[in-house]
């Protein structure tokens, strides 16, 4: 089970990231290379703990103005549905 704990670092690690940041979307891609985490980590983690509708993750980040916005769903060959999402920070209200 620590090998599981060790990925849900990833929730604080992206709070602090969009504490800090402007409002706007983010891609994945941007905020993983901003924050220099391996692929491995970010897809696992990810996939774990942000992902999920719902999630940790999710409820962690709406609590910085984050939403998770699927941007598009497309079906493979092999049948697994790959989604496409990106990090919407809102603009603080009344700001």
């Amino acid at each position: 089970m620590e090998y599981v704990s060790n990925f849900s670092s990833i929730i604080p690690v992206l709070v602090d990231y969009f504490s800090l940041a402007k409002a706007g979307p983010y891609h994945p891609l941007q905020v993983r290379n901003d924050l220099k985490l391996s692929k491995s980590f970010w897809r696992v983690g990810m996939k774990a703990f942000v992902y999920p509708e719902g999630s940790e993750g999710r409820k962690a980040l709406e609590s910085v103005g984050v939403s998770v916005v699927t941007e598009s769903a497309v079906r493979l060959d092999n049948g697994k549905l790959l989604l496409n999402s990106l990090f919407l920070k809102k603009e603080p209200e009344g700001g």
